[in-house]
């Protein structure tokens, strides 16, 4: 079973559902007419012939070319029904036979919707509570403020650091002890060498 989903501008199409849908309004397609749609974007940008189209999808069955030409009638107005001037899209060529005239964009499978009946894939999309957007921007407002509470002490504690502590030397008693007296080292207030 099919279950990409592809993008025709904003026209989603869920070949596994047989639907067009945009935000606003859907529509169900009938399975040749899906299938039709599914053959033009898999063929995408070629221009197929009747007998191409005949032969993709209704494969030997004896039907005369008039059926291509209403199923592609269905296709326009299913199209058309979930946007206006989506009709369009499937270009009929002169002597040559049908494309389809946008790009259609494929929609990436996840690896743990594989193997998914087509609606448990649909219904395993994760929901978002309604305040998620907001959270979000809160979780990431809280980490840039942490990272810049953080880079700031560090960058302090490096400023603040003492270079090698200045001594000052004074001579007490020149003729027994010389005095060094430390002037930044709090916990060193002198030390004393003997002769």
């Amino acid at each position: 079973m099919q279950r990409a989903e592809y993008c025709l501008n904003n026209v989603k199409f869920s070949p596994a559902l047989r639907t067009l849908a945009t935000g606003d309004s859907s529509a169900q397609l009938d399975p040749k007419v899906a299938d039709l749609l599914l053959f033009l974007i898999e063929q995408y940008p070629e221009v197929l012939s009747r007998d191409e189209i005949l032969d993709a999808l209704w494969q030997g069955q004896d039907v005369s070319d008039h059926v291509v030409t209403q199923t592609i009638s269905e296709l326009r107005k299913a199209l058309e029904k979930v946007q206006p001037d989506a009709k369009h899209w499937v270009k009929t060529i002169s002597k040559r036979g049908y494309c389809l005239a946008v790009n259609p964009e494929a929609s990436v499978e996840t690896q743990e919707n594989k193997g998914l009946p087509d609606q448990q894939v649909e219904n395993s999309q994760p929901q978002l509570p309604a305040g998620s957007t907001f959270a979000r921007k809160a979780v990431g407002i809280f980490t840039a403020l942490a990272l810049l509470i953080i880079t700031a002490v560090t960058v302090n504690h490096f400023h603040t650091q003492k270079t090698e502590p200045s001594a000052v030397a004074q001579v007490l008693y020149p003729e027994r002890v010389s005095f060094l007296v430390f002037e930044s080292v709090p916990s060193l207030d002198f030390m004393a060498f003997a002769e």
